[in-house]
């Protein structure tokens, strides 16, 4: 952490409603030029995108699992083994073991 990392908002859910509605309404008024957002799986979507690139002008760090096939097989296709920054993580947890990569 560099000492500005920091959660900056948290808002609870209308009844009826899920994260995935309310997520540009969370990050709406907040400045978000050249911050870097990052978010679980479940907001890896095309209008969560768009909102923070074109709208907010932010950058964005998403995780995308086997659950959406075509983008997690185009992201599998690029040259990975050529990436020389990297990253592995093994944890146990939910009753499961996860390994994470993480390359850039």
């Amino acid at each position: 952490m560099t000492g500005q990392d920091r959660t900056v908002t948290q808002l609870r859910l209308p009844d009826k409603t899920n994260e995935i509605t309310c997520f540009a309404a969370l990050l709406g008024s907040f400045d978000l030029t050249g911050v870097t957002v990052t978010a679980d799986a479940l907001h890896t979507q095309r209008a969560h995108v768009r909102f923070l690139v074109e709208d907010k002008k932010a950058h964005y760090l998403l995780v995308v699992k086997a659950n959406q096939p075509g983008l997690h097989r185009r992201l599998r296709s690029l040259p990975w083994k050529d990436v020389n920054a990297r990253r592995h993580d093994r944890e146990s947890g939910h009753g499961r073991r996860e390994t994470r990569a993480t390359r850039a």
